[in-house]
Order: C-alpha cells, then sequence, then structure tokens
C-alpha cells in the first residue's frame, strides 16, 4: 500500500476528450479566414463591377445635374473621353477595375469653372391672353386749325351816347339806337394774336324834340388799326380780346327854319381821335368759317363841333360845351369770319 502513489483528488485527464468551447472559438477569431481561390477571384470580380457601376451611376448624375445636352463626349472634353475609351479590365485583374473606377468617380465630381450658358428652354412662355384687355380707344378730337388770313363782316346794333352842353342838348337829344355795319381784315400771325385794319359805318335815328326840326338823321364813322388776342390756339370755340385806335366822326343833320324866311339844311360834325374795344366768342363751322357775338364800345375824343349850311355853304366851329355833341356809341354785333390762307 506505501509503495502505490495515492490517487489525486483532481479528475484524470482523457486522452481523446475534446478542448473547451471557448478555447477553439477564439482561435478561430484570431485564425483569418481563408477561402478556395476560385471563390476569392469570383468575390474581387463582383467587387470590381460594383465599383464600376458606381463611377459610372456618379457621371450620369453630374452630367444631368449640369444640364448638359448630351452624355456623350465633347470633341474638346478630355475627361469625359478617357471614361469612354477605357476598356473594362479583365476579370482576373481587380486592382486595375478599382483603380480606374475610383478615378473616373474623382474627375467625374469635379465641377466646372463657369456653368453652362442658359438658353431659356428651363421655362414655357407665357400663356396667350384669353380677352382683350386694351381699353377702347378715345374718340378723335375735331381738329379745327386757325388759319393765317381772316376776313370778318360784322352786323351790330349801336346805342349812340349825347354828352349834354351847358346851354342845352339840341344837337343830339334825339339821336337814338341804330344798325351799323363793319368790315375787319385781320392777319394772323400766331394762333394767339392777329393785326389788321377795319371801317366802321353807322346809322342811327334822330327825332328832334324841337317840332322846326325836320328830316333829321344821324350818323357815324370809324377808320381804326385793330390788334385781336386770341386765348385759344384749336378746338371750336375761338375767344377773343380786341382793340382798336384810329380816328371816327359823329354827326346830325336836320332841316332848320332861318331867320329871313325859309328853310336850310344844316350838318353838325364832331370828330376826333377814337379807341375802339371790344370782346367776342367765335364758333367754328368749318375749318374756314366761324361765327359769333361780340360786344364793343367806341370812344371819340371831341373838342369842337363843325356847323355847316348845306350846299357848300358857310361853316364855322362850336364848342362842345354849348349845345351837346355825340361822343360815343355802344355795339353789340354778330360776327361772322371767314378764314383763308395757311393753316397754324
Amino acid at each position: 500500500m506505501s509503495g502505490t502513489p495515492p490517487p489525486s483528488s483532481q479528475p484524470a485527464a482523457r486522452p481523446n476528450a475534446p478542448a473547451p468551447q471557448v478555447s477553439r472559438r477564439r482561435d478561430l477569431e484570431r485564425r483569418p479566414v481563408e477561402h478556395p481561390p476560385a471563390q476569392r477571384g469570383i468575390r474581387s470580380h463582383h467587387r470590381a463591377t460594383a465599383l464600376k457601376a458606381l463611377s459610372w451611376l456618379g457621371v450620369a448624375v453630374v452630367t444631368s445635374s449640369l444640364g448638359l445636352r448630351s452624355a456623350a463626349a465633347a470633341p474638346g472634353d478630355d475627361d469625359t473621353r478617357v471614361l469612354l475609351a477605357e476598356e473594362p479590365p479583365e476579370a482576373g485583374d481587380p486592382s486595375d477595375i478599382s483603380v480606374s473606377g475610383t478615378r473616373a468617380a474623382e474627375e467625374s465630381l469635379k465641377q466646372p469653372d463657369e456653368p453652362p450658358p442658359y438658353e431659356g428652354s428651363s421655362f414655357a412662355p407665357p400663356p396667350p391672353l384669353a380677352v382683350d384687355e386694351r381699353p377702347a380707344p378715345l374718340a378723335e378730337r375735331v381738329e379745327l386749325p386757325r388759319r393765317a388770313v381772316e376776313l370778318i363782316p360784322r352786323l351790330a346794333l349801336s346805342l349812340p351816347h349825347c354828352e349834354a352842353g351847358e346851354a342845352s342838348s339840341d344837337r343830339c337829344s334825339g339821336v337814338g339806337g341804330g344798325m351799323g355795319l363793319t368790315l375787319t381784315a385781320l392777319w394772323r400771325v400766331t394762333p394767339w394774336f392777329a393785326w389788321g385794319g377795319a371801317l366802321s359805318v353807322v346809322g342811327f335815328e334822330n327825332e328832334p324834340e324841337q317840332a322846326e326840326y325836320r328830316d333829321a338823321q344821324a350818323g357815324a364813322a370809324l377808320l381804326a388799326l385793330v390788334g385781336r388776342v386770341y386765348f385759344m390756339d384749336e378746338g371750336r370755340l375761338d375767344p377773343y380780346l380786341e382793340l382798336g385806335v384810329g380816328g371816327a366822326a359823329l354827326g346830325t343833320q336836320q332841316e332848320e327854319p332861318e331867320l329871313a324866311g325859309g328853310r336850310a339844311r344844316y350838318d353838325e360834325t364832331s370828330a376826333g381821335p377814337a379807341v375802339r374795344a371790344a370782346l367776342g366768342l367765335d364758333i367754328h363751322l368749318t375749318r374756314a368759317l366761324r361765327v359769333g357775338p361780340s360786344l364793343g364800345v367806341t370812344r371819340v375824343f371831341v373838342d369842337k363841333v363843325r356847323r355847316c349850311r348845306g350846299g357848300g355853304g358857310h361853316c364855322h366851329d362850336h364848342t362842345t360845351s354849348q349845345r351837346g355833341h355825340l361822343d360815343s356809341y355802344l355795339e353789340l354785333g354778330a360776327n361772322l369770319t371767314i378764314q383763308l390762307g395757311s393753316e397754324h
């Protein structure tokens, strides 16, 4: 018993017993996995094909984003021509495929220095208007221009004024209203101004208060230089203001009894410088014809009255303060204007 060693407390290991699972797993993690040569070639070929597909997909995406008209390479585009000229490497050389695909992807991702010019094809033209929205045309205005020459006959109702004398107003107390005719010729220098001459003759009614005066008459005559100022250069209406300067004469005639018996005809005339002022409004009937009213007054500055016996008899002068005299008259006229010459 003493020669035999005592049995150990631990169980003896079996020679064919398997190793623990933990140690085997660790060994597998440390050891690189080795694949057969055929399988390694297939996987490398698949990886290279995937890289090439990704590179071509990147080229297509960049090309479409830049708005190129065609995916084909231009004659001067060296990078795209290189990509198109590359031939896929053989399946047995995966390193060449990977390097060329990576280079193509990097070249395709490069941005150009300047974007391509805008050709106006990104937006559609606006649709045509369905309804014509233009405003209706304005009514055409009637053009009535002014002309260079104006001939103006005027028929007027005239009302005289008798200036009473110190002793009496026998010379003009019976003078009443009458009719007058005036002819005016004007040269219209501009549409705003015209000048010319006027000749006016007026006949008044004369009914003396003295019964011995018979066959009495009265009248006036005016010759003046006339200027007109107009207020409109076109249109149907043509208002104006007129001023005339010249000479005028007013007179009366009647039969009077003589001291020696019988009757004689006497003329009494008061003459002197005269001023005429008027305003009027003409209305165009046509391009050459106007009509319109006017209102004017003529003032004669008289310093003496000449009394003459009819038939070339004796004449002598009297002062205006003895028996009164005519010194002015008012006219309300109707004008007919004939326009001639060139238009302004």
